[in-house]
C-alpha cells in the first residue's frame, strides 16, 4: 500500500502559528487593524492543527493517551516551571517588577497546582489546557458516534465557554471549552482539509474568507459570531500555506514546528533579554514604541532565532525534560 506523503503545509502553518504567538508577547501592542485578525488566528490554529494531528485509533484506552500525553505536555510544563520558579525565587522576587515584588513565595505554586503560572511563565497554560482537551475530546469520540451529535455538542462547549464563572474555575476552563470545537474541527474533518483547502486548486478560498471574516465584524460580541470568525481566517490561512509550500524549505519549517513547545515556554524570558539589552545598550525602550509594527516583527524574529541554540542544547542533553528520548524530528500523536 502506497504511504500517504507527509502535509509540509501543516508544518508552515504551525510555524507561523508559533511566530504570531511570539509576536503577541512583544511589547509595545500592535495597531488593532492587525492585532484583532492575528488573535481570531493564532490560539484556535494553535488547537485545530493539533486536532489535526491526532490519531485516535493509536489508542486503545483513555490511560493510554494519558501517560502518552502526560509526557509530551506535563512534563515539560512541570520542568519548565520548576526551573522559572528557582529563577523567580533568586531574580525575580528582588528585582521584578511590582506583581513580582507583592507576591509571597508560594503565589507561583499555587498557580502552577491550578494550571495557570502567569507570575513565572504565564505562556505554559497552553499545555494543561490541550491535555484537558485531549482527554475529553477522546471519551467524547469514543461514547458519541454521530457526527451531527458531536458538531451540536460543540456547539454548547463554545456558548458555554460565554458563561462569567467559567473564567473564574482554574485549570483554564474557559479555554478548554472555547477551544475544543476548533481542536474537534481539525481531527474530524481532517480529509476535507486535505482534501479541500490543502489544496492549491482551492486559492479561490482565500479572497472568499477574507470577505466572509469582514461581514461577521459586529460592534458587539457574541462567542458564536467569533468563533465563525476563526474558521473563517483559518481556512483562508490554511490555503495560504499550501500556496507559499514551495517557498519554505521543509526542514526548517519542521524543525520549528516541532520544538514549538520549547519556544512556547522559552519566549518570555528571551524577549525580556533583548528588552534590557535594546534599553542598556542602544537606550530604546521597547514600551515607548507603541503599534510599530517593523519592532514587533523585529524582536519576534529575533527572538525565535535566539532561542535555536537552546533548542539544540535540550534536545542533545536534556530530552527528557520536553518529554523526548531523542530528537527524530516526527509527529509523534
Amino acid at each position: 500500500m502506497e504511504m500517504k506523503q507527509y502535509n509540509v503545509s501543516i508544518d508552515i502553518a504551525k510555524m507561523f502559528c508559533i511566530f504570531l504567538v511570539v509576536l503577541y508577547h512583544v511589547p509595545p501592542s500592535i495597531v488593532p487593524e492587525i492585532a484583532i485578525p492575528l488573535k481570531h488566528l493564532r490560539m484556535p490554529l494553535f488547537f485545530m492543527i493539533a486536532g489535526y494531528l491526532f490519531k485516535i485509533e493509536k489508542y486503545n484506552s483513555v490511560l493510554k493517551l494519558a501517560k502518552r500525553r502526560a509526557k509530551q505536555l506535563l512534563l515539560p510544563y512541570f520542568s519548565f516551571s520548576f526551573f522559572f520558579y528557582i529563577l523567580w525565587l533568586f531574580l525575580g522576587k528582588k528585582y521584578g517588577n511590582a506583581a513580582d515584588l507583592e507576591a509571597s513565595f508560594y503565589t507561583p505554586i499555587v498557580q502552577f497546582l491550578l494550571g495557570d503560572p502567569k507570575l513565572v511563565c504565564a505562556p505554559l497554560w497552553f499545555l494543561v489546557c490541550l491535555f484537558e482537551i485531549q482527554i475529553i475530546y477522546y471519551f467524547i469520540v469514543k461514547y458519541i458516534k454521530h457526527p451531527v451529535v458531536i458538531a451540536l455538542l460543540m456547539v454548547g462547549f463554545c456558548l458555554v465557554s460565554e458563561i462569567e464563572i467559567i473564567d473564574t474555575l482554574p485549570y483554564k476552563l474557559y479555554q478548554v471549552c472555547y477551544y475544543l470545537p476548533f481542536y474537534a474541527m481539525g481531527n474530524l474533518y481532517r480529509k476535507y482539509i486535505d482534501k479541500y483547502i490543502f489544496n492549491k486548486k482551492s486559492v479561490w478560498l482565500i479572497p472568499v474568507c477574507c470577505c466572509i471574516y469582514i461581514l461577521l465584524i459586529m460592534p458587539y460580541h457574541f462567542v458564536l459570531i467569533e468563533a465563525a470568525k476563526s474558521i473563517a481566517i483559518l481556512v483562508g490561512f490554511l490555503c495560504f500555506c499550501k500556496l507559499i509550500e514551495p517557498c519554505f524549505p521543509s526542514k526548517i519549517s519542521r524543525y520549528i514546528a516541532y520544538n514549538s513547545i520549547i519556544i512556547l515556554c522559552l519566549q518570555n524570558y528571551v524577549i525580556a533579554v533583548i528588552r534590557i539589552l535594546l534599553n542598556a545598550v542602544f537606550n530604546i525602550n521597547l514600551l515607548t514604541l507603541d503599534s510599530n509594527i517593523l519592532i514587533n516583527l523585529s524582536v519576534a524574529f529575533i527572538t525565535v532565532l535566539l532561542i535555536i541554540p537552546a533548542i539544540a542544547f535540550i534536545n542533545k542533553y536534556c530530552p527528557c525534560i520536553i518529554g523526548r528520548t531523542h530528537n527524530d524530528g516526527l509527529y509523534k500523536s
